[in-house]
């Protein structure tokens, strides 16, 4: 079965399938799921809002997913704790399994109803959607939330930085060892304070030290301890299982790498024995042959690196590290010996302090190695008496003499610690003392203490004596108070802070229901007889504003009061209260009352009505005074009765003035005219009344005008209407005659609204019938004034006709007089629907270039810009008011600036299209100035001679083509350190070799030697060609002056080629610090050589690198035949890719041809990075060329 598995990889995939087990269920074991509601999730969603405001997400694993129950389970607890803290969710869920099919599944989200069994109802109508076919779907939201994703627990890397992981019912599966081991991967994967949630079944093991619980009973643990990379090992099998696929039959294992095999003798042959430890001794890492230097003592094992020290090494090993500890440097013992194999040998005990991390500040290093120069020192113990008693002696003397001193620099240490022990015991010493001093120095201010007291008490006797005398006074104003509150009808209460009765007057006894015994009472226990329900809310605002307040109020016997609620304040101005204030006001409100009610009467009559003094001087005016003649009453009490007169009849007003005034006449009526502030004349009925004091005495005249203008003009306005009607009635347009309420519509009308004239009599009927439901709405639009022979506004109105069909109509008033109104009636439904076609159409149009993307430019036959769009203020920089009106060619920079409006002229004179109607890329310019690559697409809109343009930013698309560009560049370089260093290395030493044998063979006279030639000089015209490869893959060295010097070995190597003389020159030298940019150049240049070589027959070919404003140029002319100008999107490959070349550095390419015959290219790019250097002219020398 094993070889049918090697041969067939399907069977491999439908094992692992059978033998994984999907069992899951949402929420299974619900006690479980309760622990990380109450207290896993909470702790993790509150700790992520503390730790940056919500930007780490709550990273969750979930290895062993299955079809994701689990996983949408734990997602859906976060979400319900999210919404809880109204946090925003933050969150990323991991889920992982070995199976394609469950993770299908799981992203499907799509489950059996059965699945409400597990979930409550509130969670499937929040975080489930049901489907057609009866089963329940995850929302999107949630789904959102999860990365599914296929993995192998004990085989692949494990996901990082996670604050919980949930692994339940996998460990059951796995061997103890690889539960270990995927305790320490949980320990590496969790963040600190993470927490991991294992099956009811399952259990950390020995990992103690590693996670504390948080419920024991549903396996729930929280990680700590420092993290221990060196404890995971991935990927994680079993003890003794292979670490790869087992070979097929006949086949060899794969060897060991050359480079381990190397590290691992390196390692055992040259490492010296060292142990990792901390400052209590404690082993925590060894590496070397630390065999000779260490053995575990008899009885329990332990770490102890001073029990496990070979004998001899004890002391010195104590005191180099009690050196390194304390004085934070390596310390060594070069004497030290050790006891190996009945031998001491000499060794040297190195301590070192570890640097790094906070967890390894305090760790020492500690090495051993032996000293081989006194090797031959070292006796032998006498395993018996076989030795020489003086070697042995000798040995054992200066190992004794060895310990005796480490055992006094022990000693001394501790001395030293004894003594500062006693210098901060004498310094608490002294600190007592001074303790000691205060208290007694404490003690003799309390006596003067005492002092001050007798003394103080004297002086409370003699303050006793003034406040008795203050007392009677005070019993002398109290008993003056009580007099004049007893006198005064006012009633009054005072209140103290809390709004209890302090005191009260007479009056309010009688009026609140007071009794002597309701002093100190709160003051709202009282049933007061006057309703006043904001009293106590008005006495708080009073203590709080100190501001007074009052109100008028009603007692139950219908008597009003005027209530005041005043801030009590004592003599030293501080509020200790309020005071409550009633004063008795029912007959002054009811000749208030009276007296309102009679100015209403004349305020509010329709009639106007005047006062007037004796001399005729107005002193009173109302509303309807006002309404009739226009002066408002400030205006009128400025005026004489004579002054609403007309002119002719002033004189008879001034008599009737003075005959009423004398009281010849007591009131007079008549009909005559007055005249309005606006100059207009109305007829009115007059009646002029005197009015006399209570003495009998003429006092004013009142006069009452009644306008009766409208009564006069009533008959000849329905002679005119007789008249209106008859010419209406033969109007070829929709026309109806209004008449106050009343309309009358001609024939044309009929048939607009499909109406008898009968049916719509009345304005009312009108809105009615043809407004529906908007009648209310728009019968304002019926009634706007006019002004009387003139046409107002048109009206658009929208009518339903009887027969159903909507109408949009024109309605135009016009005021015949101050009774009749025509309204002319145009059917605009026809225009509406084209008009409205047409808005679509622009309203589509404006709608696209608004919210394209792109930037979209429209421009005039003269290039003035005429609409900019939003994309392309946001690629310019320009606001639209900014720019509408400019020239476009303020979008570029020169030379193309220059040269737009020449295309434009050219085009409309000549009618041929360069950049009409194609696509091509240039440079645009912002508003700052900066310049950037441009896709534009230009096309005339119809035959208006009106042009649109379409950019699209190419910054991007360059910024990704430049880093691509880079990471070729330094693919070449790599590329050419691995040839030089490795292929080219080889050729030297197979070139030397090979000469080494030629010459061999030579000597030897041998007939291979002319042979042997032949070889060696094959691999010297390799190696020569290989350099030249590396210096095609690198033609630009990176230093400053590399684009000067790759420019001058091409101008070099193209002369030696083609014999066709080629100069290079650059004055000042250009000193370029981009590698990157210098390569683009270089190959612009190569490019424009090789073509002026191969296609146009030059007599010299000039190379110029030289810089002009703010941009680097490279020129190559030649005398030859001539390319041409070279349109864009008519080139080849080269020309093509020395303008991609270009403008990837955000510049140009321009290929011209030159004045007396020959070709130019012409390269510009801006100068980031660029520095000039006004030096000598840099020329070339022989020994250059010849290098």
């Amino acid at each position: 079965y094993i070889e049918y598995l090697r041969a067939h990889a399907d069977e491999v995939q439908a094992l692992g399938k059978d033998l994984s087990i999907g069992v899951t269920a949402f929420f299974r074991e619900p006690d479980a799921f309760h622990v990380l509601e109450r207290i896993v999730i909470p702790d993790l969603v509150q700790r992520g809002d503390r730790a940056g405001g919500g930007d780490r997400p709550i990273r969750v694993w979930v290895p062993g997913c299955a079809t994701g129950e689990e996983a949408y389970s734990i997602a859906i607890l976060f979400f319900e704790q999210f919404a809880a803290a109204r946090q925003p969710i933050n969150l990323q869920i991991f889920a992982s399994d070995v199976d394609d099919g469950f993770l299908d599944v799981a992203r499907t989200g799509l489950y059996p109803a059965s699945i409400d069994a597990d979930i409550t109802p509130e969670r499937l109508q929040r975080f489930f959607i049901r489907t057609a076919d009866r089963h329940y779907q995850i929302s999107k939201p949630l789904r959102e939330a999860i990365v599914f994703a296929p993995q192998n627990l004990i085989g692949d890397a494990p996901f990082s930085r996670l604050d919980l992981v949930a692994c339940r019912n996998v460990l059951i599966y796995l061997e103890p060892d690889v539960q270990a081991r995927l305790m320490a991967l949980f320990h590496f994967a969790l963040a600190e304070g993470g927490y991991l949630m294992l099956g009811p079944a399952e259990s950390i093991g020995p990992a103690t030290d590693q996670f504390e619980p948080v419920s024991r009973k549903w396996r729930v643990y929280r990680r700590i301890g420092a993290g221990r990379r060196h404890a995971v090992d991935i990927p994680i099998l079993p003890a003794g299982a292979p670490r790869g696929p087992v070979p097929p039959r006949g086949e060899t294992p794969r060897p060991t790498r050359v480079a381990e095999l190397l590290h691992r003798a390196l390692t055992a042959d040259f490492a010296p024995a060292a142990v990792l430890i901390n400052p209590r001794h404690e082993i925590l890492a060894v590496q070397g042959p630390v065999v000779d230097y260490l053995e575990f003592p008899p009885g329990e094992l332990t770490r102890d690196l001073l029990s496990m020290a070979r004998s001899g090494l004890r002391m010195a090993i104590r005191g180099a590290c009690r050196q390194a500890m304390q004085g934070h440097r390596t310390a060594i013992d070069a004497n030290a010996r050790v006891e190996r194999q009945g031998v001491y040998v000499p060794c040297t005990v190195t301590a070192r302090p570890v640097a790094g991390p906070k967890d390894a500040e305090s760790l020492l290093l500690v090495t051993f190695h032996d000293r081989s120069s006194q090797a031959a020192r070292t006796v032998k113990k006498p395993p018996g008496a076989a030795s020489p008693r003086r070697a042995v002696e000798s040995t054992l003397i200066g190992q004794l003499e060895h310990e005796l001193k480490a055992t006094r620099e022990d000693l001394q240490g501790t001395i030293d610690d004894l003594e500062t022990a006693n210098e901060d015991l004498r310094a608490s010493h002294e600190e007592v003392m001074s303790m000691n001093e205060e208290l007694q120095s404490t003690n003799e201010e309390m006596e003067t203490s005492k002092e001050e007291l007798q003394s103080l008490n004297e002086e409370l006797s003699t303050v006793n004596s003034q406040l008795q005398d203050k007392v009677h006074e005070l019993d002398a104003a109290n008993s003056d108070m009580v007099n004049l509150l007893a006198a005064t009808e006012i009633a009054a209460v005072f209140l103290d802070l809390d709004l209890r009765i302090k005191r009260f007057t007479p009056p309010t006894a009688r009026m609140l229901n007071l009794l002597a015994t309701d002093l100190g009472r709160p003051f709202r226990d009282i049933a007061t007889r006057v309703g006043d329900a904001i009293l106590l809310e008005d006495c708080r605002r009073v203590i709080e504003q100190l501001t007074p307040l009052e109100a008028v109020v009603r007692a139950d016997d219908e008597r009003a009061y005027l209530r005041r609620v005043l801030p009590y304040r004592t003599a030293d101005n501080r509020i200790d209260g309020v005071v409550l204030t009633w004063v008795d006001i029912t007959r002054r409100l009811a000749a208030e009352a009276e007296s309102r009610r009679l100015s209403a009467v004349l305020r509010d009559s329709n009639d106007a009505v005047a006062l007037l003094d004796l001399e005729g001087h107005i002193t009173g005016w109302n509303r309807g005074a006002e309404k009739l003649y226009g002066w408002s009453e400030a205006e009128a009490l400025a005026l004489r009765v004579q002054d609403l007169v007309p002119q002719s009849d002033r004189e008879a007003a001034s008599d009737l003035v003075r005959r009423i005034g004398q009281g010849e006449a007591v009131s007079e009526s008549l009909e005559t005219q007055r005249r309005t502030k606006d100059g207009r004349t109305r007829d009115v009925w007059l009646t002029m009344t005197l009015l006399r004091d209570a003495s009998g005495q003429p006092e004013s005249i009142a006069t009452t005008d009644r306008d009766v203008t409208e009564l006069k003009e009533g008959l000849a306005a329905r002679q005119a209407a007789l008249l209106y009607q008859e010419v209406i009635e033969h109007l070829p347009a929709g026309a109806v005659l209004r008449e106050d309420g009343r309309l009358i519509m001609n024939q044309a009308a009929e048939a607009i609204t499909g109406y008898q004239r009968s049916d719509l009599a009345t304005v009312d009927a009108w809105c009615a019938a043809l407004h529906g439901d908007q009648a209310r709405e728009l019968r304002p639009r019926y009634e706007a004034s006019r002004a009387p022979g003139r046409l107002a506004q048109p009206v658009s109105l929208a009518i339903a006709r009887k027969d159903g069909q909507a109408r949009h109509v024109q309605l135009t008033a016009c005021r015949l007089d101050d009774t009749h109104e025509l309204w002319m009636l145009v059917d605009m439904t026809e225009r509406d629907q084209a008009e409205r076609a047409l808005r679509r159409s622009e309203d589509y149009l404006r709608s696209i270039v608004t919210t394209a993307a792109e930037a979209i430019v429209t421009a005039d036959s003269h290039g003035v810009i005429e609409t900019f769009n939003p994309a392309a203020e946001r690629m310019f920089g320009y606001t639209s008011a900014e720019i509408v009106g400019q020239n476009v060619s303020l979008l570029m920079p020169q030379p193309y600036r220059d040269e737009h409006d020449g295309y434009i002229g050219r085009y409309i004179k000549t009618g041929e299209a360069q950049i009409i109607g194609t696509g091509r890329e240039v440079i645009g310019q912002r508003k700052d100035g900066t310049m950037f690559p441009v896709d534009i697409s230009v096309g005339e809109i119809g035959h208006l001679r009106h042009f649109t343009g379409i950019l699209r930013d190419l910054s991007d698309r360059r910024r990704l083509e430049w880093r691509l560009a880079e990471s070729q560049l330094e693919e070449r370089r790599h590329m050419a350190r691995e040839l030089h260093d490795e292929i080219g290395g080889h050729m030297t030493g197979i070139g030397l070799l090979a000469q080494a044998l030629q010459a061999e063979l030579a000597k030897a006279e041998s007939p291979l030697a002319d042979r042997t030639q032949d070889l060696v000089q094959s691999i010297t015209d390799a190696h020569q060609r290989l350099r030249s490869v590396i210096r095609g893959l690198i033609p630009v060295e990176a230093i400053p002056e590399g684009l000067m010097e790759a420019l001058k070995t091409l101008a070099r190597q193209c002369e030696t080629v083609s014999r066709i003389p080629c100069r290079f020159r650059c004055e000042p030298p250009i000193h370029l610090d981009d590698p990157a940019t210098a390569l683009h150049l270089f190959r612009i240049a190569q490019e424009a050589v090789n073509n002026a070589v191969r296609h146009g027959q030059p007599g010299q070919i000039t190379v110029s690198l030289g810089q002009r404003a703010q941009r680097l140029e490279i020129v190559v002319t030649d005398d030859g035949r001539g390319l041409g100008e070279v349109p864009e999107g008519h080139a080849g490959i080269g020309l093509d890719s020395m303008r991609q070349r270009a403008r990837l550095l955000g510049g140009d390419c321009l290929i011209q041809a030159r004045e007396g015959g020959g070709t130019v290219v012409r390269c510009w790019v801006p100068l980031p990075g660029l520095r000039a250097r006004t030096t000598r002219t840099h020329t070339v020398t022989p020994s250059e060329t010849g290098r």
